[in-house]
């Protein structure tokens, strides 16, 4: 068997939008596979056997990613633009989104419609009818009608302004979708039969959840209206398909993650400031004083991982149910939960779901991770869970991969955390060198899943150690809460994580000891070498380095001001404490910054600070910057992005290390 390498992502197939088909038996999905010759990725659509597993994969250009079944299940409709003269007339500043019919009984996918939007994402409704998720931008001259030398002169004008990027709103831009000034997600509804096309929301409201009720005849959607700062004050809204009419269900008053429609009420999430998330529901009529908690706690986030790319429905009804994905400290699972209720488990412990889809029987299909794998679809029925699909088999017998082994241990005040330690085969004969990986979050978490990054530096003759501190999802909120304190209880954590891992297994170098992370794993990797010299090498990824220039770049508007207790103006203090970059004169571990140029969750300027600053004071230090990346590079980054980090990070390590 080989071992994992940094170019062996080619062969990782991860699943996304697990769907049934509405005339039973069959199910379709979305794979996703990183194409190292094309240096993209490959998008195809797959047909599942429910009962048997056997896949049959339908497309082959590699660009479907979105799709749902039409025809009473006798057919597949995606939108795309498989015309080079479609993708031109885009690309010279026209909408467009053709739809494709692919008939499952046999044939090629013919073009059924093509409208003027820019359509993402579509799902089917009752009597012949779409849901449309579409781009707007509010900036854009309205094309419609016209034509020859008004066209040309409308379109001059639109590509004209492609240099310039104007900003008049907050936010102005998004991590992975660039800048977003006056762009809205917005919902339309179209009849196939008659060519009607009806918008469901105005051009200025911001759709950030919604669903299909299970009579496919209502969408029930969340967003707010807004024209220069989103205040995320949202609001709950049913549109009736048939009579074109809306009203408001209910006004929460706080973002929204996710809408259902089970036992005739709706059910939706929301998060608030603090990234404390809940679950409530709703009559499906609405009306004043009828919103009801349903679940208070912390609903925890899947996996701090690198395995799942795909995604999918995670929170759904069926029936008088609504379904949803919960993680605890040692996987995501699936539960479900009747109104007045308490939510019921309904996955064991050997599955990490991802999402789901529900069949009539009440048999859950899931794509996630089996309890160390990669991603594969299974059914969840009784307590228990089968594999049907065999997409990753072949990569898992093909590589010696290393199994994290459950490290739990007490911090220094006595409470109890969760840890992990992965020995490389060289831990046989001898000492070998350490890396203390750090999730991002740090409302991430780790449960001990397939992660191709720790693979890749086991596979380099290193430990791989990763721990859950103060500030982790899945346990409490009270657990989760760092909020102003970044750099005090976590760091400690960390740091009694490596001190139990050096005690429990005496194969683990201490003297050769490595620190590395992205995100929040990034700030805490900065923070670590201003704070201890035990590490002779570091890696920060996407970092985060001074606060009082984090603040307003983040295209998360409120996350300074909420996790570090105020903003430059009322707490300048507490933001220059928690910043890494105050303590740069007393850094002497040799780092390494990877940063994606493209990122807008942890801006670039973090990192060239800390990297000016370390350069400054002498400490051996470099900077690789990733052009057109975004903060989620580890999973959507071009594939030879991913394998540079990956060379630069063992290099570095290697050098400082070995």
């Amino acid at each position: 068997m080989k071992r994992f390498q940094k170019d062996c992502i080619g062969d990782i197939v991860s699943i996304a939008d697990l769907t049934l088909s509405p005339a039973g038996g069959l199910a379709a999905f979305v794979t996703h596979r990183p194409n190292v010759e094309k240096d993209g990725y490959d998008c195809f659509l797959h047909t599942m056997n429910t009962e048997t597993g056997e896949i049959e994969q339908l497309t082959f250009t590699g660009s479907e990613s979105s799709f749902c079944f039409i025809d009473g299940g006798d057919a597949l409709l995606f939108p795309g633009l498989r015309e080079q003269k479609d993708r031109d007339r885009v690309q010279n500043g026209e909408e467009l989104t053709a739809f494709y019919r692919l008939p499952l009984a046999g044939g090629e996918a013919r073009e059924l419609f093509r409208l003027p939007l820019s359509v993402g994402k579509v799902c089917a409704m009752a009597d012949n009818r779409l849901l449309l998720v579409a781009k707007h931008d509010l900036s854009r001259p309205d094309l419609t009608g016209l034509e020859g030398e008004a066209l040309q002169k409308a379109l001059e004008g639109i590509r004209a302004e492609r240099d310039y990027e104007v900003c008049d709103e907050r936010p102005y831009r998004a991590d992975g979708a660039g800048y977003i000034n006056k762009t809205r997600t917005r919902l339309y509804v179209y009849d196939m039969a008659s060519g009607a096309l009806e918008a469901v929301t105005e051009p200025h409201f911001a759709v950030t959840a919604f669903c299909v009720s299970q009579d496919g005849r209502t969408v029930y959607y969340a967003g707010e209206s807004y024209s220069v700062a989103q205040t995320f004050d949202e609001g709950l809204y049913a549109y009736a398909a048939a009579d074109n009419a809306t009203h408001e269900l209910c006004r929460p008053g706080l973002q929204v993650g996710g809408v259902a429609e089970a036992g005739g009420r709706v059910w939706f999430t929301t998060m608030n400031s603090t990234f404390d998330t809940d679950i409530w529901s709703v009559p499906r009529t609405g009306g004043h004083g009828t919103l009801e908690l349903a679940v208070e706690e912390d609903l925890g986030f899947q996996n701090s991982g690198d395995a799942c790319r795909g995604g999918g429905t995670a929170f759904a009804g069926h029936g008088d149910y609504l379904y949803f994905v919960k993680s605890d400290r040692h996987g995501a699972h699936l539960f479900r939960m009747a109104s007045g209720g308490a939510p019921e488990r309904l996955s064991d412990e050997h599955v990490w779901v991802n999402h789901f889809a529900v069949e009539p029987s009440g048999r859950v299909l899931c794509a996630g991770l089996p309890a160390f794998g990669m991603m594969e679809v299974f059914a969840v029925e009784n307590g228990k869970s089968a594999v049907l699909t065999h997409l990753n088999d072949a990569t898992m017998q093909k590589y010696e991969l290393v199994r994290p082994q459950y490290l739990p241990f007490d911090s220094r005040d006595g409470v109890d955390l969760d840890g992990w330690v992965m020995l490389p085969p060289e831990a046989e004969q001898g000492k070998v060198p350490v890396i203390l990986l750090i999730h991002g979050g740090p409302r991430g978490q780790y449960q001990g899943t397939l992660s191709f990054d720790a693979q890749v530096m086991a596979s380099g003759g290193y430990a791989v150690i990763f721990c859950n501190p103060r500030g982790s999802s899945s346990r409490s909120r009270a657990f989760a809460d760092i909020n102003g304190r970044y750099g005090t209880v976590d760091f400690d954590d960390l740091m009694d994580f490596v001190d139990a891992a050096l005690k429990a297994y005496p194969q683990l170098d201490g003297d050769r000891l490595g620190v590395t992370g992205a995100s929040y794993g990034g700030y805490m990797t900065n923070w670590m070498i201003g704070h201890t010299d035990r590490f002779k090498a570091g890696v920060a990824q996407c970092s985060i380095s001074n606060w009082i220039t984090m603040y307003g770049c983040c295209d998360i508007p409120w996350f300074v001001e909420t996790t570090q207790g105020g903003t430059p103006w009322s707490n300048y203090d507490a933001l220059w404490r928690s910043s890494p970059l105050q303590y740069a004169d007393r850094v002497k571990t040799p780092t390494l910054f990877l940063q994606y140029m493209a990122d807008y969750r942890c801006p670039m300027d973090q990192a060239i600070q800390m990297y000016a600053a370390l350069q400054s004071f002498g400490v051996e230090t470099r900077m690789v910057l990733f052009e057109g990346d975004s903060h989620v590079m580890i999973m959507r980054g071009k594939p030879s992005h991913r394998i540079r980090r990956h060379t630069e990070m063992m290099g570095w390590f290697d050098k400082h290390l070995k």
